[in-house]
């Protein structure tokens, strides 16, 4: 995956080449970052800090990922290169899960001790899925849900997937 950081107070869009981080190896300059990205960005969350950019290859099209900061909430944003808002997913307190979504993992997961959460919501705000990590008998598992409760899949956590 490639990265670029962009400074917690970005400059203005027409400046592109100030997203660059040249101290990272292989990270895209800014130039990489269509425009549109940059400008669809900034539009949504103009009081975003810490934001970082990956391009992944998604059905053969590139996808843009923001990983940023926005009033104290961790969020990821991903964009087509024409800067279509595709997806958010949002950290939430495990207060806000529903009932429906605690009660499903508690029942496939009697002893499950509950970590973190995310809403995986599409470009209209309606909410997809739910990503949940727990521990269970000491090891770290992620699961995905449908709003309705319903696990979707489950995956170990590894040091490898959570460094990503």
């Amino acid at each position: 995956m490639n990265e670029s950081e962009l400074n917690p107070n970005p400059p203005e869009l027409d400046d592109i080449s100030a997203y660059d981080d040249a101290d990272e190896e292989n990270t895209p300059s800014g130039q990489e970052v269509p425009f549109a990205v940059l400008e669809a960005f900034k539009k949504a969350y103009p009081e975003a800090v810490n934001a970082k950019f990956e391009e992944e290859i998604n059905n053969g099209e590139p996808v843009y990922e923001v990983e940023f900061i926005d009033q104290g909430v961790d969020i990821e944003a991903s964009y087509l290169a024409d800067g279509t808002l595709i997806q958010i997913e949002q950290e939430i307190q495990l207060e806000e899960l529903p009932e429906t979504v605690i009660g499903a993992i508690l029942e496939a997961y009697p002893d499950a001790i509950l970590i973190e959460a995310e809403k995986i919501m599409a470009a209209d705000g309606s909410v997809r899925s739910y990503e949940v990590e727990i521990e269970d008998d000491d090891v770290e598992l992620e699961i995905h849900l449908d709003p309705n409760g319903t696990i979707l899949d489950s995956e170990l956590e590894t040091e490898t997937s959570e460094a990503e």
